[in-house]
């Protein structure tokens, strides 16, 4: 071990300054919105196109693949659009999407994303590494979905969309 956990002191990075909007009351209750989920970003790290891969059936959704992904189209089969976005507009996804899938990354397992989509409503669904649950670890126990594959989070959404109430 390079690193004792012992005397480390982890500080989860949490939203940025720019993305906080203290008014909740724009917030739609998630049934009511318009896509299952949304991703924008690169897709070609770690799980992330297993996470494409396997969430794609899940319509209506929004993603946006910000390099090429073999076998797949720029979002919901759609093969033109900008090439970025501003913050405003990632933001507008978020808050119109029930799940935002928050896939780690090569190097760094902790990214905005699930804060990000805390603060815009949207569920964030946490991956866990076979040895590595960071969330629990960094968090405690707290309520976020999290799953070891992108399957398992496809069947978790499918069954949480049946219950509106719940979802709420």
């Amino acid at each position: 071990n390079i690193f004792n956990l012992k005397y480390m002191m982890r500080i989860p990075v949490g939203y940025t300054k720019e993305s906080y909007t203290p008014d909740k009351s724009i917030l739609q209750p998630a049934s009511q919105r318009i896509y299952l989920w949304s991703f924008l970003g690169e897709t070609n790290k770690s799980s992330r196109s297993d996470m494409a891969r396997a969430l794609s059936r899940l319509e209506p959704h929004f993603l946006y693949p910000t390099d090429k992904v073999r076998g797949f189209t720029v979002f919901n089969r759609l093969s033109s659009g900008p090439r970025r976005f501003t913050r405003d507009q990632c933001r507008d996804f978020l808050r119109h999407s029930i799940f935002a899938p928050s896939p780690m990354g090569n190097a760094s397992t902790e990214c905005y994303r699930p804060y990000e989509s805390l603060e815009s409503g949207a569920i964030p669904i946490l991956e866990k590494r076979l040895t590595l649950d960071y969330y629990r670890d960094l968090l405690g126990d707290h309520p976020m979905p999290t799953v070891r594959s992108w399957n398992e989070a496809r069947r978790l959404m499918t069954d949480l969309l049946k219950t509106p109430d719940r979802l709420d």
